[in-house]
């Protein structure tokens, strides 16, 4: 899950997890498939990830793609910014 969406200044990512401790890897990108932001990386042990996400003022109002990695899998989420 990530809510707000759309979002002004910040949101918020929850994931369930499955299985044992593994890398976590999660991205901002643009339209274009640009990276614009790093949101996480590194190992998680835990089943239950949550993290809240300051946008930098810099962040331009538009659509982006949240591309979340988790043990050999990748997960595409669409948010929007105000």
């Amino acid at each position: 899950n990530i809510y707000p969406i759309p979002f002004d200044d910040q949101f918020r990512i929850d994931l369930n997890l499955s299985g044992t401790a593994k890398d976590l890897t999660i991205g901002m990108y643009n339209v274009t498939g640009e990276k614009v932001a790093d949101l996480y990386s590194g190992n998680v042990s835990s089943t239950l990830f949550s993290q809240i996400w300051q946008a930098p003022p810099s962040l331009r109002s538009g659509v982006y793609l949240v591309k979340i990695n988790y043990g050999g899998q990748e997960l595409v989420r669409r948010v929007v910014k105000l």
